[in-house]
């Protein structure tokens, strides 16, 4: 199973130069003991909040903010500390696809452009490290909409089928239909 998320803004930020797409890939048969050491990771993190209430963020524990307003810096570094060895431990690999927006070509002149050009490189890797190890995947992602807006859940959608018909007779389909995460946590609720 491989968890894509994104991390920078989008081509009119001019104070952020990268975008970042990455996936974190575990072994589905992992699920449990991965879910279990990081629900243990979260509740030692942050022991007044329920571990379903709040994401583990770098940004939030550099800057002490949300959940982690309340640590001074000593606390927040061990923080870092902390998930960073948890995740050498996990059985887990992490992709990542870098965007320096101020190199792209002209051509590339919407979010949804770059956001195209970053998932089909990521889903290139995948593919690759699926291939090696003669093994199928699925794709988890965030949704992104509310209620009123699709836009960019249309956008993630839109890309990854573009991909797939881009590999028209190079694809050994080992890449699962995008599976929404939002939607796959509320059927696990059940």
């Amino acid at each position: 199973m491989f968890y894509i998320d994104e991390s920078g803004t989008g081509l009119g930020d001019k104070g952020s130069p990268y975008f970042v797409l990455s996936a974190t890939s575990i072994p589905a048969d992992e699920w449990k003991v991965i879910d279990s050491q990081i629900t243990a990771l979260k509740r030692r993190l942050i022991s007044w909040a329920k571990p379903e209430d709040f994401e583990i963020k770098g940004r939030d524990m550099r800057r002490g903010e949300k959940f982690f307003k309340g640590l001074n810096w000593h606390e927040r570094v061990k923080a870092i500390q902390d998930v960073a060895e948890l995740i050498s431990m996990l059985p887990c690999r992490i992709f990542a696809v870098q965007v320096d927006k101020r190199e792209l070509p002209e051509y590339i002149a919407s979010d949804d452009m770059m956001y195209r050009l970053s998932l089909s490189r990521l889903l290139d890797e995948i593919e690759s490290e699926l291939v090696q190890v003669n093994q199928s995947g699925m794709l988890l992602l965030d949704m992104r909409s509310d209620l009123h807006s699709s836009v960019q859940d249309r956008r993630l959608i839109d890309a990854y089928r573009d991909w797939i018909g881009s590999r028209m007779g190079q694809s050994r389909d080992r890449i699962a239909v995008v599976w929404f995460f939002c939607l796959l946590c509320w059927f696990a609720n059940c």
